[in-house]
């Protein structure tokens, strides 16, 4: 690569100049940390902030618009299992709806950002993040106080040939890797956690104060764990038994797991029998509550589906040939259920061709209609 006056440009800014070229407003993805926060990953930031954006360029009126899985590669890089998955983590979260509607004749998802309680979780987070800024200070005041103390105690102590010191009880363990370990005992915090009305902003403090190499977790994950394993405090006192010997990973998923297992009692022969019995009652259940065998002609559409999911893309399969079920068969055709019209109207007229191919090769000469669910 030769700049304007003939001279050549090293390897560094040729890699420059490339970068150069591609970027820009569509080769850069804008991502504000606090998407990441509120969502809960990188990923599933981007695809939430991207949501937000969109919601205001829609041409409807609700402020759902639609991308399809082609669109959201393109622009965010993400595949459709990706997609797939944060749609139902945000979801879960309460941060966007989705809906399935028909788009330039198709049934396609559409997506909308649920915007009063996206606002209310950037709010809840900017007010933990603030109490905790507080409680760091006020933990650091009383390690400060705590050194103050600690050496006018040294002083009172020492003799004409023996300097006596104290320990501080209860003193925090050493945290994993090389940061010290605060003067502050674990009473302290217990008077923090009582004193503070967002406990779950201590909790996340601690957590740090006491694990530097660990991330610290969400609050709302903070208050989970702490409802699971019985409260804040027993949270706190689990957290400061560990850092003694911090566990490798997630130490809020180590703690639940370890009142998990605490709550498990020792099996005895007596608790395997019961459970046989309990199992067998409940397998005899089942089959009393059973439908009728298959029929021939469900059999006959499961094996079409089977082929069909050879035919088609994972996402075309999932959405219209998946939730379909097979009725009945009249004069050589084969009724399947649809969950919607739309549906129904998609494999009867664009999807025509492959699903033909599959029942013949399937099925023979018989036919498929594909009609609304509650039809």
């Amino acid at each position: 690569m030769a700049a304007p006056n003939g001279t050549k440009h090293s390897p560094h800014q040729q890699v420059i100049d490339l970068v150069n070229a591609i970027s820009g407003q569509k080769g850069t993805l804008t991502l504000p940390r606090i998407f990441i926060k509120v969502a809960g990953d990188p990923l599933a930031g981007l695809f939430l902030s991207e949501v937000v954006w969109n919601t205001d360029k829609s041409a409807r009126d609700d402020g759902f618009f639609w991308k399809s899985a082609r669109e959201w590669k393109e622009e965010l890089e993400l595949s459709y299992a990706q997609v797939k998955r944060i749609t139902s983590q945000l979801e879960a979260a309460g941060l966007i709806e989705t809906r399935l509607m028909k788009a330039q004749g198709a049934p396609t998802m559409h997506y909308r950002p649920i915007m009063d309680n996206v606002i209310t979780a950037i709010l809840d987070f900017l007010e933990n993040q603030k109490d905790r800024n507080s409680i760091k200070h006020d933990i650091e005041n009383r390690q400060s106080d705590k050194s103050i103390d600690s050496q006018e105690s040294e002083e009172s102590i020492t003799t004409h040939d023996t300097t006596l010191t104290t320990t501080h009880e209860q003193a925090t363990p050493v945290p994993a890797g090389d940061a010290p370990a605060p003067l502050i005992t674990f009473q302290d915090w217990l008077t923090v956690l009582r004193e503070r009305k967002n406990r779950q902003a201590v909790i996340v403090q601690m957590h740090e104060t006491l694990y530097p190499n660990h991330d610290p977790p969400s609050f709302g994950y903070a208050a989970k764990v702490a409802r699971a394993v019985g409260g804040w405090s027993m949270l706190a006192k689990d957290l400061w038994e560990l850092s003694a010997r911090p566990p490798v990973g997630d130490v809020l998923a180590y703690i639940q797991r370890m009142h998990q297992n605490k709550r498990k009692p020792e099996a005895t022969p007596d608790d395997y029998a019961a459970d046989a019995a309990q199992l067998n009652a409940a397998a005899e259940a089942r089959l009393a509550a059973e439908p009728e065998p298959t029929t021939p002609e469900a059999e006959r559409w499961a094996a079409v589906k089977e082929e069909l999911h050879s035919r088609l893309d994972g996402p075309t399969w999932e959405t219209y040939i998946e939730p379909t079920e097979a009725l009945e068969q009249t004069n050589g055709t084969l009724r399947v259920r649809a969950p919607s019209a739309e549906i129904a109207e998609w494999n009867n007229t664009r999807l025509s061709r492959p699903i033909a191919a599959a029942m013949a090769a399937v099925a023979g000469g018989v036919g498929v209609e594909f009609v609304e669910e509650d039809k």
